[in-house]
Protein backbone atom coordinates (compact mmCIF):
# COMPACT_ATOMS: atom_id res chain seq x y z
CA UNK A 1 0.00 0.00 0.00
CA UNK A 2 2.79 2.33 0.64
CA UNK A 3 4.67 1.66 -2.42
CA UNK A 4 1.34 2.27 -4.41
CA UNK A 5 0.33 5.64 -2.88
CA UNK A 6 4.18 7.18 -3.61
CA UNK A 7 3.49 5.58 -7.21
CA UNK A 8 -0.28 7.88 -7.02
CA UNK A 9 1.99 10.45 -5.56
CA UNK A 10 4.53 10.91 -8.56
CA UNK A 11 1.52 10.54 -10.89
CA UNK A 12 0.22 13.85 -9.67
CA UNK A 13 3.27 15.35 -9.29
CA UNK A 14 4.63 18.59 -11.08
CA UNK A 15 6.38 20.25 -9.52
CA UNK A 16 8.87 19.05 -7.16
CA UNK A 17 8.89 15.56 -5.60
CA UNK A 18 10.94 15.46 -2.35
CA UNK A 19 13.18 12.54 -0.42
CA UNK A 20 14.58 12.85 2.97
CA UNK A 21 15.66 9.81 4.16
CA UNK A 22 18.66 6.80 5.02
CA UNK A 23 20.72 4.99 2.52
CA UNK A 24 18.24 1.60 3.32
CA UNK A 25 14.93 3.83 2.77
CA UNK A 26 16.34 5.29 -0.76
CA UNK A 27 17.53 1.82 -1.70
CA UNK A 28 13.94 -0.03 -0.44
CA UNK A 29 12.81 2.56 -3.09
CA UNK A 30 14.99 1.84 -5.68
CA UNK A 31 14.15 -1.58 -5.55
CA UNK A 32 10.53 -1.31 -5.79
CA UNK A 33 10.51 0.98 -8.86
CA UNK A 34 10.06 4.01 -7.82
CA UNK A 35 12.91 6.25 -9.11
CA UNK A 36 12.15 4.45 -12.70
CA UNK A 37 8.42 5.93 -12.19
CA UNK A 38 10.34 9.21 -10.92
CA UNK A 39 12.27 10.19 -14.02
CA UNK A 40 9.15 9.36 -16.59
CA UNK A 41 7.33 12.29 -14.73
CA UNK A 42 7.54 15.86 -14.93
CA UNK A 43 8.80 16.74 -11.76
CA UNK A 44 12.02 17.77 -10.47
CA UNK A 45 13.52 15.29 -7.68
CA UNK A 46 15.43 16.47 -5.38
CA UNK A 47 17.03 13.97 -1.82
CA UNK A 48 18.49 14.38 1.54
CA UNK A 49 20.43 11.59 2.36
CA UNK A 50 21.08 10.77 6.29
CA UNK A 51 23.53 9.21 7.39
CA UNK A 52 25.93 8.66 4.57
CA UNK A 53 28.86 6.71 5.08
CA UNK A 54 31.40 4.80 2.81
CA UNK A 55 29.64 1.83 4.32
CA UNK A 56 26.54 2.79 2.94
CA UNK A 57 24.91 0.61 0.32
CA UNK A 58 23.39 3.13 -2.35
CA UNK A 59 22.26 3.15 -6.08
CA UNK A 60 24.97 4.31 -8.40
CA UNK A 61 22.59 4.72 -11.02
CA UNK A 62 21.06 7.91 -9.46
CA UNK A 63 21.66 11.51 -10.24
CA UNK A 64 24.35 12.33 -7.58
CA UNK A 65 23.66 16.08 -8.53
CA UNK A 66 20.08 15.87 -6.87
CA UNK A 67 21.18 14.07 -3.94
CA UNK A 68 22.78 15.76 -0.40
CA UNK A 69 23.94 14.08 2.97
CA UNK A 70 23.53 15.38 6.10
CA UNK A 71 26.39 13.80 8.41
CA UNK A 72 23.44 13.30 11.51
CA UNK A 73 22.42 10.57 13.26
CA UNK A 74 18.51 10.25 11.89
CA UNK A 75 18.36 7.10 10.11
CA UNK A 76 14.78 7.05 11.56
CA UNK A 77 13.78 9.71 9.61
CA UNK A 78 11.84 9.05 6.09
CA UNK A 79 9.63 11.43 4.50
CA UNK A 80 8.52 12.74 0.92
CA UNK A 81 7.06 15.97 0.18
CA UNK A 82 5.04 16.27 -3.21
CA UNK A 83 4.40 19.31 -5.02
CA UNK A 84 4.23 21.69 -1.72
CA UNK A 85 0.96 19.84 -1.41
CA UNK A 86 0.92 16.03 0.61
CA UNK A 87 3.39 14.46 2.65
CA UNK A 88 4.05 11.15 3.53
CA UNK A 89 5.74 10.56 6.80
CA UNK A 90 6.99 6.80 7.71
CA UNK A 91 6.43 6.14 11.35
CA UNK A 92 8.59 3.19 10.68
CA UNK A 93 10.92 3.39 8.43
CA UNK A 94 13.07 0.68 6.56
CA UNK A 95 15.66 0.96 9.45
CA UNK A 96 13.08 -0.25 11.98
CA UNK A 97 13.67 -3.46 14.06
CA UNK A 98 10.71 -4.94 12.90
CA UNK A 99 11.48 -4.32 9.19
CA UNK A 100 7.79 -3.60 8.70
CA UNK A 101 7.26 -0.12 7.55
CA UNK A 102 4.67 2.22 8.11
CA UNK A 103 3.60 5.62 7.02
CA UNK A 104 0.43 8.05 6.97
CA UNK A 105 -0.55 10.82 4.53
CA UNK A 106 -1.80 14.08 5.02
CA UNK A 107 -2.64 17.19 2.47
CA UNK A 108 -2.73 19.30 5.57
CA UNK A 109 -1.15 22.48 4.37
CA UNK A 110 0.67 23.07 8.22
CA UNK A 111 2.26 20.07 8.26
CA UNK A 112 3.29 19.97 4.35
CA UNK A 113 4.90 23.80 4.90
CA UNK A 114 6.65 21.93 7.87
CA UNK A 115 7.73 19.39 6.31
CA UNK A 116 9.05 21.33 3.12
CA UNK A 117 10.77 23.40 5.40
CA UNK A 118 12.85 20.86 7.12
CA UNK A 119 13.52 19.69 4.27
CA UNK A 120 14.57 22.93 2.23
CA UNK A 121 16.58 23.53 5.65
CA UNK A 122 18.26 20.02 5.32
CA UNK A 123 19.06 20.63 1.71
CA UNK A 124 20.61 24.15 2.45
CA UNK A 125 22.45 21.79 5.22
CA UNK A 126 23.44 19.40 3.22
CA UNK A 127 26.78 18.61 1.40
CA UNK A 128 27.60 17.18 -2.56
CA UNK A 129 27.08 13.53 -1.79
CA UNK A 130 30.72 12.21 -4.22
Amino acid sequence: PIINKIKEMISHSSEDFRIYGSPSDLLRMYNSGVFDWIESAPTNLKMVVSPLNKTSEFPSKLDLGKIRVIPSNAENKCFIVNDAKEVLIFMRNANHPSREVFAWWSDSETLVDMMSTLFELSWEKGEKSY
